[in-house]
């Protein structure tokens, strides 16, 4: 059984709060999650048999394991365990989001092969089986059984779609700026816990200091609407991720920011022309930064 090719869209944190380091050893998240159409290529074929998963990597510049520390390859093995070792699972899967760059590749292929195995076995989980089961993969990963714009917290796996919220989230014109640096998400948070200022946000206020209900209001959009509490250890790290920073500003981004826990960086900008423009003149300018322009769609659509 299959169900063809399935495009795995990567995610931006538009903002991203970080509480301290928990009992569990996680940090307490805040953070507007949106997808965004950059994605990895998967098709998933099950049949009966005795629970033997293999991994097919596609041609691509982007070195991944093939074996149980790939979570696309993590993802059937767990879910199998769960529901049974009924099934033979084959994956292929081709690359295309870089990794270490914050945009949660690796998170988005393990969500989607439980979503499709879960699909083409007869719907044995519910959403809520599903959610629970990606979050032990890891936190990024309950985002993608149900990819849409959310309010993230605990971990990872509270997840709370914008317009369950009131809020209307605007079209945005983003462009994402990668270096040719891979940054370990744990190095940035060991880091960020040695700082001695950090944490402020969210023990202070018991959430993200720019909650998303701000959006509803329909305001022009400011710099600190995009904040992400663990960008000065990224600039730290890789000055490279600083300069593109600086660069979409300079090139007419009206904020720029890290995404997630990585290297990359993104522009807002108030119109498609312009963000097409300055991505161009940044790929020009370093033919080793990677640069793509989205447009990501309103939680209302």
């Amino acid at each position: 059984m299959s169900d063809g090719l399935h495009n795995c869209y990567a995610k931006l944190n538009l903002c991203l709060h970080v509480g301290p380091r928990r009992k569990d050893g996680f940090h307490e998240l805040g953070s507007v999650v949106v997808p965004i159409p950059w994605a990895d290529e998967l098709s998933v074929d099950v049949k009966k048999g005795s629970g033997r998963v293999s991994l097919e990597l596609g041609k691509s510049h982007i070195k991944v394991p093939s074996d149980e520390s790939n979570l696309a390859f993590k993802a059937a093995v767990e879910f199998l365990k769960l529901v049974g070792s009924n099934y033979d699972v084959h994956i292929k899967l081709t690359k295309k989001v870089p990794i270490g760059a914050g945009l949660a590749g690796g998170s988005a292929d393990g969500g989607h092969v439980l979503r499709i195995l879960n699909d083409l076995t007869g719907k044995p989980l519910d959403t809520a089986s599903l959610i629970k089961l990606a979050s032990q993969l890891g936190s990024d990963c309950p985002f993608f059984i149900d990819p849409k714009p959310v309010w993230m917290s605990g971990r990872g796996e509270k997840l709370v779609p914008l317009t369950d919220l009131g809020c209307i989230l605007p079209p945005l014109y983003l462009v994402v700026a990668i270096p040719d640096i891979s940054l370990s998400t744990a190095e940035i948070f060991r880091l960020f816990d040695q700082r001695s200022n950090n944490h402020s946000l969210l023990t202070q206020r018991g959430t993200c200091a720019i909650h998303p209900c701000l959006l509803a209001r329909g305001d022009s959009f400011e710099a600190p609407v995009f904040y992400n509490d663990l960008a000065e250890v990224v600039f730290e790290i890789s000055l490279q991720s600083r300069v593109l920073r600086d660069a979409l500003l300079d090139a007419g981004a009206y904020a720029a920011s890290v995404t997630g826990a990585g290297s990359a960086v993104f522009g807002v900008f108030d119109t498609p022309e312009r963000a097409d423009a300055a991505a161009t003149r940044i790929g020009s300018a370093d033919p080793g930064v990677i640069t793509e322009v989205f447009w990501t769609a309103g939680s209302s659509s």
